[in-house]
């Protein structure tokens, strides 16, 4: 999960180790924290070399 934010992302508030993409992912913590429910959330592919959209079953994104 953290790639190439290993080790030095371990023990990091997430809002430090991933600043680009908090402003999307926090309020969603924030929720599941708070008990509400996150379905069909697919995260970034960052496997080679990038993030890019994930695609379900069907081909959708």
């Amino acid at each position: 999960m953290l790639g190439d934010k290993y080790p030095g992302g371990i023990g990091q508030p997430a809002a430090d180790c991933w600043p680009d993409v908090w402003p999307a992912m926090g309020p969603l913590a924030e929720g599941v924290l708070a008990g509400r429910i996150v379905r069909d959330l697919l995260p970034d592919d960052r496997s080679e070399g990038g993030p890019r959209a994930r695609r379900d079953g069907e081909d959708r994104l």
